[in-house]
């Protein structure tokens, strides 16, 4: 007697190695190799990088090779969504701070992504554009993809280093001086000068006033809402200026109180 299986169980069973399908695991050391391109001490040096600007500077970097995309069955539209459903399932950044970075190198697909979560700056995104084409890229269509992986994660680290100004080239670990990712370094030497400044201001309004009252009176045309200076028109000029370039393509900033979210932005290449 033969036994038919129902057809529910029938597709049950037909969907289970689909749903059986899953993104990588988030490595715990930071660097998940799984493509098997990146050497015993490049690895090493990576940890070490990660490891640094995640303590020194606030920024929670994670490396993933695969081979291809596709033998992970997820289905995402693009590799750009692959690698940003990978960043939220690994929730990166710290706590409520949605700021980490995911540095993804699919081989077979050819393909590269910096990854970026909505609460980095949104000027970053540019860099790391920047960093893909000069830096990853390059070495990826020799075939030497540890030396992009590496070349790639210590540009990422001098820029989250160097946030305002112009990113030095460093041929050591890439590391530079320790410095906070977001805020501007104070040095505490341009104290007097700030004090000169502000007497210098209150004294040319005291000059002001007291030429001004003698004899213009109030109901002169002349007076300082004419138009006749300068005028600030908000929204005229982005505070990030180059902050729209790059391939961002989410929100600059992002909302939402959870952790590790990225609605798409970074920066991809392809070789």
């Amino acid at each position: 007697m033969r036994f038919a299986m129902p057809p529910i169980l029938a597709a049950l069973f037909a969907a289970a190695p689909v749903a059986a399908q899953q993104y990588p695991a988030e490595p715990g050391d930071g660097v998940a190799d799984l493509a098997g391109i990146i050497g015993p001490e490049d690895a090493d040096s990576l940890r070490a990088i990660v490891a640094a600007l995640r303590t020194e500077a606030g920024v929670e970097v994670r490396v993933l090779t695969v081979r291809n995309i596709a033998a992970y069955g997820t289905n995402d539209p693009s590799p750009e969504a692959f690698a940003t459903a990978v960043y939220n399932d690994w929730k990166l950044g710290y706590g409520q701070r949605q700021d980490g970075v995911l540095v993804m190198v699919s081989v077979d697909d050819r393909f590269a992504r910096i990854e970026l979560g909505d609460e980095v700056p949104v000027h970053q995104d540019a860099r790391m554009q920047d960093i893909i084409d000069d830096q990853m890229v390059p070495h990826f269509r020799q075939g030497d993809y540890a030396a992009g992986v590496m070349a790639g994660v210590r540009a990422i680290a001098r820029s989250f280093r160097d946030p305002y100004g112009v990113m030095a080239p460093r041929l050591d670990d890439g590391l530079g001086d320790p410095q906070t990712a977001y805020d501007e370094p104070s040095t505490g030497t341009d104290s007097a000068d700030g004090v000169g400044f502000v007497i210098g201001i209150v004294i040319g309004l005291l000059v002001l006033l007291l030429t001004g009252a003698g004899g213009t009176g109030g109901t002169s045309g002349t007076s300082g809402t004419s138009g006749s200076g300068p005028s600030f028109r908000p929204g005229s000029r982005s505070l990030w200026g180059r902050g729209g370039g790059g391939s961002s393509r989410g929100k600059p900033w992002g909302g939402g109180g959870r952790g590790g979210s990225s609605s798409g932005r970074g920066a991809s290449g392809r070789w």
